[in-house]
């Protein structure tokens, strides 16, 4: 709006002050000329279309992000899987939408599994870029390099080399590499700058004494000469109760403040983690271990990220009587397809028809409410794109399920199964907007109406 006024700025009107204040309004003396007119009206147009064309580049730039994020979370492997000897679960989250972490996982031989953390040196879009490079490079290891001899120092090397031909004057990175042997019952490993592997043993609630000597080596692609011997190597013997727990360095910079000034200290994390052990003991899983540590985390206050991070838990497969665990990729298919081996255990373990029942109803809502509403568009396993159970390239997303016969818990009555269901519902309502609980609360009324009843 141009408001063209005899009135004088100096004379205090309030009107003509809110003009001025107004950034869409613009005031003009009545008496100014056409010229002076016209050349206001060409500026504020030019810095209009200015304002515009900055608007749309970081829209586009934000677009791009966002499409470079969904591309680098869909190069991870499954967050959870629970194999026939050994399981593991990871927890990735970058400081913006792009991060310099990646995990890997890579199969060697028919009883253990090469885990592989790294952390590229910054932040943002290179960062990101080179880590992508790096997990392209590591998914080629896969099929087919890997052979019978390889070690934790041998991808190393691999790895090393791949920096020096490929990313020289790029960065360097941080990494922990770690070789499970199931059937060795030990896990070999090397760190490259990386944070050591943490070996808790929950069964006798305290952590192994690892890397006596202080081994190890330099970042990966650091030096161009770095040579990985197996004089860097560490080997650990583990138990069945044995949990290994390997992070980025970004957990330690967990701040209570957006700037970074109050960073968490080490013996609140060693706090944690031993909590964090003793409900591995209670419950039987490790599956939702790194979940619950930066959850917990944030209750403590150290909710702020200064760096990416990321936390892998692994361990031989941990077996409960009159327990069924499973993981699935959040998709229609896949749920329904858990579903019907879960109907398959149950009759199995003895479960009547009614108790059966409720929990078929219990299990398919929960796990429909976390595909409608835990996860973007993006991030959700395409309908007809899901492979067989254990095929862990088709899936990108999972969850972890744990699930107890009524009768093998001492006291097992009605209410307390109605008790656990209505926790999975409070569970949802804290996990969906506030305007979806009215819908919601009428499924729920419907589909457990046995349950009220009895």
């Amino acid at each position: 709006f141009f408001f063209m006024t005899a009135l004088d700025l100096e004379e205090g009107s309030g009107f003509l002050k809110r003009i001025v204040a107004d950034p869409l309004s613009y005031y003009l003396p009545k008496s100014v000329s056409t010229e002076v007119l016209l050349k206001r009206v060409q500026q504020i147009v030019a810095s209009r279309r200015v304002e515009r064309f900055i608007e749309r580049q970081i829209e586009e730039s934000r677009q791009s992000l966002a499409i470079a994020a969904h591309i680098q979370r869909s190069m991870l492997p499954v967050r959870a899987h629970i194999g026939r000897d050994c399981c593991y679960t990871a927890w990735w989250m970058p400081k913006d939408q792009v991060s310099g972490d990646m995990y890997e996982v890579l199969p060697f031989g028919p009883s253990a599994f090469f885990y592989i953390l790294g952390d590229i040196q910054g932040h943002g879009t290179s960062a990101a870029l080179a880590m992508t490079a790096v997990q392209s490079f590591l998914k080629n290891l896969a099929h087919g390099t890997i052979v019978p001899g390889f070690n934790p120092v041998t991808i190393a090397n691999l790895l090393q080399g791949f920096f020096r031909d490929n990313l020289p004057d790029v960065s360097y990175m941080t990494a922990l590499i770690c070789l499970h042997d199931v059937a060795k019952n030990e896990v070999s490993w090397i760190s490259c700058g990386a944070p050591d592997l943490i070996i808790d043993d929950f069964g006798r609630d305290q952590a192994i004494a690892t890397d006596p000597s202080r081994k190890g080596g330099l970042p990966i692609g650091l030096l161009p000469d770095t040579v990985y011997t197996n004089d860097d190597l560490v080997v650990d013997r583990l138990s069945p109760s044995s949990v290994c727990i390997a992070t980025t360095d970004g957990i330690f910079n967990l701040s209570r403040d957006a700037d970074g000034f109050e960073k968490i200290p080490e013996d609140v994390i060693h706090t944690l983690r031993r909590e964090l052990l003793a409900d591995v003991r209670i419950n039987g899983s490790l599956m939702v271990e790194p979940y619950k540590m930066m959850i917990a985390c944030r209750e403590y206050g150290y909710g702020y990220l200064q760096d990416d991070v990321t936390i892998l838990v692994f361990g031989p497969k941990m077996e409960t009587p009159g327990m069924y665990r499973s993981t699935l990729p959040i998709a229609p298919s896949a749920i329904d397809e858990v579903a019907r081996e879960m109907g398959e255990w149950r009759h199995g373990a003895g479960w009547s028809d009614e108790d059966a029942g409720r929990v078929q109803l219990v299990f398919e809502e929960k796990m429909m409410n976390v595909h409608d509403h835990g996860f973007a568009d993006a991030d959700r396993v395409a309908r007809g794109c899901v492979r067989p159970h254990g095929a862990a390239r088709g899936h990108r997303r999972s969850h972890h399920l744990g699930l107890r016969h009524p009768g093998a818990e001492p006291g097992r009555s009605r209410r307390q199964f109605r008790h656990r269901v209505r926790a999975c519902q409070q569970a949802d309502e804290q996990s969906r907007p506030r305007a979806a609980h009215a819908a919601r609360d009428v499924r729920w009324q419907h589909r457990t109406q046995a349950l009220r009843d009895s």
